[in-house]
């Protein structure tokens, strides 16, 4: 497994339901913890980053029902008035960088923000850092200032490289009527999109072009759907959607026949774990020009007996590119590759969730092999770290 994920550490206060928590992540990190306990606002403050730099915090900020809704609470203590998110990341060449944002809201009525501070930088090194006055406010189409001094790139000042590896990074929460749908973008593309656009266009483009990577996507479809052989790009015209490939009679090693499936008949587990196994293997993945792909609950709609099998395949993608992935299932963690130093555990108390890795106490139940990750994991005794009082 890669030794250097992009993004090393994360560094949250007052967002949503995150309080204050200082995460380390590592080439793979599975954040686990049940519904509703902040997982996706723990990945949802990364993005956060990357949509600001990639559009205007204020488009951020709206996509997401608007500043309220953004500011943490706490009972009895009420409403936080900014909410700050610092990134430190592996940038090629530029060492151990970061980027830091603190968005405040200037008026009681919310309606307004400002960006109290942005800071980007080389730890120990140079950085750039503007801090704004409460009294403005800015308007929908004001950029961060990353994206302009970024075009001013020079060899000691590495802006350029940190503002695209931030930018480069996928989400995904994958939807399954996207991922059955024609294609009807025209524009030839091999990457995957957020809810899982454009499928078709990736399996080809594999097809074409790494058809190793499609057979390994194909046996990894068989061994996570019952009779699944693989699933293929179809052409309809000039559009691009989907067709899957079954046996239905026979046996998998001997005589079997193989039957194709239109997109209308795949089910929705198919097209789930297809388009998990694209997100991972698309050809921008394999070549590590997506520093990251994160993964929103990847085992919706797939048989438990076969989740473990996913893992393995967190496993090899994290080789090549940093892989996060929020899971509540403890099938999904049934497989020998499971580690707890994988794990960022999430627990949730009166509306404000707890973010860290797994509690010593507990740990030593897997180190002295008394359970498994998964059986540790269902027994409900797993909780972060700072729950217990325990350190990294």
């Amino acid at each position: 497994m890669s030794s250097t994920p992009s993004i090393s550490r994360v560094q949250v206060r007052g967002f949503r339901s995150i309080a204050d928590c200082d995460v380390t992540l590592g080439p793979l990190t599975v954040i686990v913890g049940p519904n509703a306990s902040g997982k996706s606002n723990f990945l949802d403050a990364i993005r956060f980053v990357v949509d600001a730099l990639t559009d205007t915090p204020a488009q951020a900020i709206t996509r997401r029902g608007g500043l309220a809704a953004l500011l943490h609470h706490t009972p009895g203590a009420g409403t936080a008035e900014s909410f700050e998110i610092k990134l430190t990341m592996n940038v090629p060449s530029a060492e151990t960088s970061f980027f830091h944002l603190e968005i405040r809201a200037p008026h009681p009525d919310g309606d307004s923000f400002i960006v109290a501070r942005e800071e980007v930088g080389i730890e120990g090194g140079p950085s750039f850092s503007r801090t704004m006055d409460l009294g403005v406010k800015l308007t929908r189409t004001d950029r961060l200032a990353l994206p302009a001094i970024a075009s001013l790139e020079m060899d000691a000042f590495p802006f350029g490289r940190i503002l695209e590896q931030l930018t480069a990074s996928w989400f995904y929460d994958l939807d399954p009527s996207v991922l059955r749908e024609i294609d009807q973008d025209l524009r030839p593309t091999d990457v995957l999109g957020p809810r899982g656009e454009h499928l078709g266009q990736v399996l080809g483009a594999l097809a074409d072009e790494h058809p190793e990577a499609k057979e390994t996507l194909d046996s990894a479809l068989a061994a996570l759907v019952e009779n699944a052989v693989g699933i293929d790009r179809k052409l309809e015209g000039r559009y691009s959607t989907v067709q899957g490939r079954f046996i239905t009679s026979g046996q998998r090693h001997f005589d079997p026949v193989i039957t194709t499936f239109e997109r209308e008949s795949l089910s929705e587990g198919t097209l789930r774990a297809a388009g998990v196994l694209a997100a991972l293997l698309q050809p921008r993945a394999l070549s590590g020009e997506i520093p990251l792909i994160a993964l929103e609950e990847p085992e919706k709609a797939l048989y438990p007996s076969t989740l473990g099998g996913l893992y393995g395949t967190f496993v090899a993608a994290a080789r090549r590119t940093q892989v996060i992935v929020t899971t509540q299932s403890s099938d999904l963690l049934d497989n020998e590759s499971a580690d707890l130093s994988h794990l960022v555990v999430v627990a949730n108390t009166e509306g404000v969730s707890r973010i860290g890795p797994v509690g010593t106490e507990v740990r030593s139940l897997v180190d002295d092999k008394v359970m498994s990750v998964a059986e540790l994991h269902r027994s409900g005794l797993m909780s972060p770290a700072s729950e217990s009082g325990d350190g990294r």
